[in-house]
């Protein structure tokens, strides 16, 4: 099971950001990508990362790398590891885990 930190959500929702053009974007930017479907809800990414990774999650960003949108999650394992998932935004696949 993983668990969030408390306003971690929000948090979340105000990092979007964009890697390339070094650009901040705002929670309404978050929510038009989500509209647009450029993006999987965030309750659904979390879901995703709980069965590959159980931890406590401890920080989300949505990145913008190579024109496409990836959510990175920081979780912090059982046995005290902070680990990374690189998940694509649109559809949820795992790209990469990195342990840091």
């Amino acid at each position: 099971m993983t668990k969030w930190i408390p306003g971690l959500l929000l948090a979340a929702a105000l990092s979007l950001h964009s890697v390339q053009a070094k650009e901040r974007f705002d929670q309404d930017d978050a929510r038009e990508a989500l509209r647009k479907g450029e993006v999987m809800p965030l309750t659904k990414i979390l879901h995703i990362v709980a069965k590959r990774q159980p931890g406590t999650v401890i920080a989300v960003d949505l990145e913008l790398r190579r024109g496409k949108l990836i959510y990175e999650i920081d979780v912090i394992t059982a046995d005290g590891r902070r680990r990374e998932l690189r998940l694509d935004a649109r559809h949820g696949k795992i790209l990469a885990v990195v342990d840091e």
